[in-house]
């Protein structure tokens, strides 16, 4: 059935149909909306502010780890979220220096590549 609401029943016809359906698909329509944020967020208070500027405590790290899933999904450096869980106490000053630093600094983020550990360098 055309746009018409017209049954088509000519190959020839039908052809036509369907790849100007297929073709306006991938085209680029004029019409352009700009993604804007602007004015979509509420506004902060001073009060609101002022706790973005506050240290993270090694606590609210620990936190964050633990209420992660363990198996969810492998991070960038191909170890599930449980390997951070089972050795907190020899990960935690390293990930909450790292995490505090990209925290007060977030411009260092870029400058971090993701580091694939094996097993063998646990080991050396």
């Amino acid at each position: 059935m055309n746009n018409e609401g017209v049954w088509l029943d000519n190959p020839d016809e039908l052809e036509k149909m369907v790849t100007k359906f297929c073709s306006d698909l991938f085209q680029e329509k004029d019409v352009h909306e700009e993604f804007c944020l602007k004015g979509r967020f509420p506004k902060l208070d001073e009060s609101e502010v002022e706790m973005l500027r506050c240290s993270i405590f090694n606590e609210e790290v620990k936190k964050t780890i633990f209420h992660m899933e363990s198996f969810k999904a492998r991070g960038e450096d191909g170890f599930h979220n449980v390997f951070y869980q089972s050795q907190w106490k020899v990960v935690e000053p390293s990930l909450c220096s790292i995490i505090k630093d990209l925290f007060h600094n977030p411009s260092r983020v870029s400058l971090c590549e993701p580091v694939y550990v094996t097993p063998s360098i646990l080991l050396e």
